[in-house]
């Protein structure tokens, strides 16, 4: 789990508040707020600068050529 600004949560992090774990499927910027729409049709919004903790998606590791 790491903590950054609410303005740089990716699509599909896990976002961890006191009401549950939720993931991100989509993200709007206003001005200053921050809207992040969730998967179970939830729009939570934030401080475009307020720390959140989210656990990010997982990548797979990039294919090896010749591997």
């Amino acid at each position: 789990m790491i903590t950054v600004p609410a303005a740089q949560v990716p699509r599909g992090a896990h976002l961890h508040t006191p009401h549950g774990t939720f993931t991100v499927t989509r993200r709007t910027t206003t001005s200053r707020a921050v809207v992040l729409r969730t998967a179970c049709r939830r729009s939570l919004a934030f401080d475009a600068d307020r720390p959140v903790q989210v656990t990010l998606p997982h990548t797979p590791a990039p294919a090896v050529r010749g591997a």
